[in-house]
């Protein structure tokens, strides 16, 4: 099944990072990636702040309709030494 508005709620309540879905102002913003060749609008876009988000949200991802899953979890590392950790 796909999530629903409440299951979205209830998911971020559990974050210490951020959900961004597509009717939020920061969405367009933080679905680009430095490739502009490549233009995707996923469901969801969690920023997450520690490995307990990481975790949550891969999670949450693997609950969901397997119609999407498979596009659900892409992980961007932002920062230093990021293709070390995003490995």
């Amino acid at each position: 099944m796909s999530a629903s508005n409440e299951e979205f709620a209830e998911f971020a309540k559990g974050l210490h990072g951020e959900l961004i879905r597509p009717e939020d102002a920061k969405y367009e913003e933080a679905r680009r990636i430095w490739n502009a060749m490549i233009d995707r609008r996923p469901a969801v876009i969690v920023r997450c702040k520690d490995a307990d988000d990481v975790i949550q949200s891969i999670a949450f991802a693997r609950d969901m309709d397997s119609s999407w899953q498979s596009e659900a979890v892409d992980t961007t590392c932002r920062g230093t030494r990021c293709a070390m950790k995003a490995s």
